[in-house]
């Protein structure tokens, strides 16, 4: 059996390491390939194993006709075209919880930056007393919501799924009274642009906006309109959407960017490698039982 294991500049080496050593150990051959060369490296996998910038497509499928297992590296799948990988029977297996301790420390990082370290924004500003808006309380949005409170925030919370314990406020008040603004939601055709031009200038003026989650919540135009004239006082972001060259370097000011590093600790890495092999571990022991 042979899977191909994706390698991309924003994935640990030392998880692929790992991940290629304990499926060799099971005696399986596993063929590294980068992403834009997938098929030419492994036509023949039976297992696939991507990362967040590998878009597995119905074209890529239709190439590897012995596919029959994406286990995805990630938490979100939307690199992945579900609905052609059900049609031909593909199972997707994905990493629902790896890196949530790691991304809401990773906002607050952010925050506190923009918040202390800014030299535009001098002379800082306390957290303590301050109200956050959380958009999005999965697991990632709740850690984020006790870290605000151990920092004296009020918290503000909104998601179409609400859970029980959470004080929950609708969209229209979060956006009026938040002082920070931090996105936690999945990216979907329905969460393109959740942040847009109307929403941003429906925001609290001096509103500081993180985004750990999906670069495309963003309309990145809109905020770079909201960020010249003021509206928001400042931007974290470890993902946004792509813009052109000329775009970068007067597009965002009063922004920090990091390069999608918000999961990226030794620990969450651990647990993607983990919880990757047990997912392809347990697909093939059903695998053998049906042969």
């Amino acid at each position: 059996m042979t899977v191909a294991l994706i390698t991309e500049a924003d994935a640990n080496p030392q998880e692929s390491d790992y991940l290629a050593s304990e499926l060799s150990r099971d005696g399986i051959e596993v063929r590294r390939a980068a992403g834009a060369d997938i098929t030419s490296a492994a036509a023949d996998a039976v297992i696939l194993i991507p990362f967040v910038s590998t878009r597995v497509t119905a074209d890529v499928m239709r190439r590897m006709p012995e596919l029959r297992l994406i286990a995805t590296r990630s938490t979100g799948i939307d690199h992945i075209d579900l609905d052609e990988a059900a049609r031909r029977g593909i199972s997707v297996k994905n990493v629902p919880d790896y890196g949530s301790v790691a991304v809401a420390e990773h906002t607050f990082a952010l925050l506190l930056t923009l918040t202390r370290m800014q030299p535009n924004l001098a002379p800082g500003t306390d957290l303590s007393g301050k109200t956050i808006g959380v958009i999005g309380t999965g697991v990632i949005g709740r850690h984020v919501m006790q870290i605000a409170h151990g920092f004296g925030m009020n918290v503000l919370a909104y998601d179409i799924e609400q859970r029980p314990g959470i004080r929950y406020t609708t969209l229209d008040d979060l956006l009026s009274q938040a002082d920070v603004l931090t996105l936690h939601i999945p990216a979907a055709p329905q969460t393109r642009h959740f942040i847009n031009r109307d929403r941003l200038a429906r925001m609290k003026k001096g509103v500081i906006i993180i985004n750990t989650a999906r670069g495309s919540l963003i309309d990145t135009r809109a905020l770079s309109e909201a960020l010249r004239t003021g509206q928001v006082a400042a931007a974290g972001l470890d993902v946004v959407e792509p813009l052109s060259d000329a775009e970068w370097g007067t597009a965002l000011p009063n922004t920090v960017v990091t390069p999608h590093i918000a999961y990226n600790t030794s620990e969450a890495i651990r647990r993607i490698s983990g919880i990757t092999l047990g997912n392809i571990r347990q697909w093939l022991r059903g695998h053998d039982a049906r042969s």
